[in-house]
């Protein structure tokens, strides 16, 4: 590996020389396929989570023998794959591979024939058939563990699943009794770099609407299993990423033996300097995440794990708290909403934001509560030395702080802070809070100037500008510049070559936004570095103070009413629209699909009974907009090019008239706000996603899937297979619909039933030199 993580030099480190004694099994991870469209699922949805867990599982199964002692590590997304593997186990145990050395749960051997002839006495365990039982493992503890009830899709894809499992399985059955259950404390070590959530969407909001309404995948217990005996968890302080926000045990049950430091408290969640792959490893230059490395693998080696001193040494002697923190929001990573890590709000669970309702709401499930958060005396060397302005803005009031040796200090024995010193420094933090208020709003327009740049070529009079500048006075720069990107791109370089300077309106807009947030970036790290400082002094000379906060923001972001209702807006309100837009979109899909299956065997569109070949000359045909695909009696050939143009005569899609050639969108003019919502709500049932309402789409064959979609200016295209020319509008397509004034309708054609008018469309056979 050339960037390695933490887990892997935990791995590179174990000593397995000795099968007998000691034995790993090492998997990349959630989203580091080398196949790049599955390492973007992966990143994005979790796509690969269930196939980790289970290779792990089924490796922990073969392997495993009564009395053996169990140690799991894991990052990030890794972290949260070891977190349901502890899951698992704890749920159902672990499958019983060589049934001669084990006992059944009551402590008596099985029978010698398993339950329903499942085949478990057998002395050794074929593959399939663990894989059948791990998965069956895995489904249960699913169906125990994960909130499944007001998924339909979960439920209808569980009820399939299970259907076709039994008639897989036949006469083999799972019972989760025949596995072998760990006591508490049968797992001797977990050992995590910053855990998040198996999701990456850079929108959060979005994350909980799937969540919420599509698919399970976010872990509902956030309370350590008692089956883990120790669980070491190392996290990242200056991660500016919402997205990237850790997932923490819970501590509020776990009692603690203070006078023993970390070996007196089974939970040891600590805090380190570095963004997420500072802590966790991952970077080129890794000295600063060998610091936690060091803690992680001190803390297992004391619980009897056998590393190879030679490597082990080499993997952590380079730890410098000092070594370079990189920027996790550079680049493209910048679009991850910008929102640093504020202890105080990761670990009060999140009583910030129900004073708006008393304390008793919003409540999200489940919540953290920790009562001292841990800060690894590393991070006070980095502050005091201050390489690069070192000066972390997320420190709460109340923490304690974790030394090289396991100690844990806190109160009087804090020799970097006393109560008062950090009573001062958090309320002097506000006016760095304030200022990341107003670099949140930097970010947001850098986003919304973005977006802006991508739709702006979008919309409705585009095409015209386009077409006007293909006679001349298009930029060359900007055609060689697109001459690098993907043909996926063609829209917004065919626009912007027409339109350069819009396109630098655009790029000065967003470098503007982009100076902004460097500049309130260095005002932040400008203001820590002071607070810092004064409090660090002691004594601090008479030319420093602490920044007062002050002003209508200060008090605002303090007011329970400021936290309460954006945690209803952030919780509620955005979660629950994207998931129904997801949702929408998915049986939109489903609907679609069914739609086209009809479509491309021929059922919906009929031939004509004479067709005539297209030449070079115009033809014209005119067909109703009601009919959902009307064949215009005109051959074309594979392999030779054409070009259509169309237009409207007295056309109406219901109460809205047609005129412009290309359609209408959801944005354009003319439309009430009624009329907005209802197109904007049928957008997943729209025949063809890509085009604008009520354009005319031209199909090749009355089966197949070629379908090209006509613009305000002559669409030319390449017939891929011969056929007959079908023309259609583009409308809502659904097996039933109501339409107001009309009924309720059936077939897929039913929501043409209340279009009006006609369309002519024009085609001719592109020659050589025309």
């Amino acid at each position: 590996k050339l960037f390695k993580t933490n887990v892997w030099r935990i791995y590179d480190a174990l000593d397995l020389r000795d099968p007998d004694r000691q034995v790993a099994c090492y998997d990349d991870g959630v989203g580091t396929s080398t196949f790049a469209p599955l390492a973007i699922l992966g990143g994005a949805v979790g796509f690969g989570l269930k196939r980790n867990v289970l290779r792990l599982y089924r490796f922990l199964c073969e392997q495993y023998e009564p009395g053996d002692q169990i140690y799991a590590f894991g990052f990030s997304r890794g972290a949260f794959t070891i977190r349901m593997l502890v899951a698992l186990i704890a749920d159902q145990g672990i499958v019983r591979v060589r049934a001669d050395k084990y006992v059944g749960a009551t402590g008596a051997p099985p029978p010698a024939s398993g339950p329903a002839g499942d085949g478990l006495a057998r002395t050794t365990m074929t593959g399939s058939e663990l894989r059948r039982l791990s998965k069956r493992a895995y489904q249960r503890f699913r169906f125990n563990k994960f909130d499944h009830g007001r998924q339909p899709l979960v439920r209808l894809a569980r009820a399939l699943r299970n259907a076709f499992a039994r008639l897989r399985d036949g006469r083999r059955t799972y019972v989760p009794g025949c596995n072998y259950h760990l006591p508490e404390g049968g797992i001797r070590f977990v050992g995590l770099w910053d855990t998040v959530d198996a999701y990456g969407l850079p929108i959060d909001e979005l994350t909980k609407g799937v969540d919420t309404w599509i698919w399970p995948l976010s872990f509902p217990e956030l309370e350590l299993s008692r089956v883990v005996a120790k669980a070491c968890h190392a996290l990242s302080l200056d991660d500016e990423r919402h997205t990237f926000h850790p997932v923490l045990w819970d501590e509020s049950k776990e009692t603690v033996d203070a006078a023993n430091g970390l070996d007196g408290e089974r939970i040891s969640q600590v805090w380190f300097a570095g963004v997420h792959a500072n802590v966790g490893g991952g970077y080129p230059n890794d000295a600063l995440s060998a610091v936690s490395l060091h803690w992680i693998a001190e803390e297992a080696a004391n619980r009897d794990l056998i590393f190879l001193d030679e490597m082990l040494r080499h993997a952590t002697e380079k730890r410098d708290p000092l070594g370079r923190m990189y920027d996790s929001r550079r680049g493209l990573a910048g679009y991850y909403r910008y929102n640093p890590r504020k202890i105080e709000y990761l670990t009060n669970g999140q009583t910030h934001e129900q004073g708006f309702f008393g304390g008793t709401w919003p409540k999200p499930r489940p919540t953290v509560k920790i009562a001292r958060p841990k800060i690894h005396e590393s991070v006070f060397t980095r502050i005091q030395a201050a390489p690069d302005f070192y000066a972390p803005i997320g420190l709460p009031k109340d923490y304690a702080v974790v030394t090289a040796a396991g100690r844990i200090l806190s109160g009087a024995d804090n020799a970097y802070e006393s109560a008062a010193e950090s009573a001062m420094r958090v309320r002097a933090q506000e006016v760095a809070w304030n200022l990341v208020w107003w670099r949140r709003i930097v970010y947001f327009m850098a986003v919304f100037v973005s977006l802006g740049m991508l739709v702006w070529p979008l919309r409705d009079d585009a095409d015209a500008i386009v077409e006007i500048a293909e006679r001349g006075g298009r930029s060359r720069i900007v055609e060689f510049m697109g001459g690098f990107l993907p043909q996926m791109a063609s829209p917004w370089v065919n626009y912007y070559a027409a339109a350069p300077l819009e396109l630098a309106v655009w790029l000065a807009l967003l470098a503007a936004a982009l100076w902004a947030g460097r500049t309130v970036r260095a005002s932040i790290g400008d203001c820590m570095h002071r607070i810092w400082r004064y409090v660090l002094a002691k004594v601090p000379p008479p030319e420093l103070t602490l920044p007062e906060p002050r002003g209508m923001l200060y008090r605002a972001r303090q007011h329970p009413y400021y936290h309460g209702s954006f945690a209803v807006f952030r919780r509620l309100l955005l979660p629950h629209a994207f998931g129904l837009l997801v949702f929408s979109y998915l049986v939109g899909g489903a609907n679609r699909i069914a739609f086209e299956a009809a479509h491309t065997v021929g059922l919906l569109c009929t031939d004509s009974a004479a067709t005539t070949p297209v030449g070079p000359e115009r033809v014209q045909r005119a067909f109703v907009t009601g009919a959902s695909c009307a064949g215009t009696g005109l051959r074309l050939e594979p392999g030779e090019q054409y070009e259509m143009t169309v237009a409207f005569a007295g056309a109406s899609d219901g109460s809205v008239p047609v005129t412009r050639s290309a359609g209408f969108g959801v944005l354009s003019t003319g439309l009430t706000l009624r009329q907005r919502t209802v197109f904007l709500l049928a957008s997943p049932f729209k025949r063809v996603w890509r085009a604008n309402w009520f354009a005319v789409v031209a199909r090749v064959g009355p089966g197949g899937v070629e379908q090209i979609p006509l613009r305000g200016r002559p669409t030319r295209f390449t017939a891929r297979n011969g056929g007959e020319l079908f023309v259609f509008v583009n409308d809502a397509i659904a097996p039933v619909a109501y339409l107001a004034g009309i009924g309720t309708r059936f077939g897929w054609s039913a929501f043409y039933g209340n279009n009006s008018g006609a369309a002519i469309v024009t085609i001719r056979l592109v020659t050589a030199g025309t």
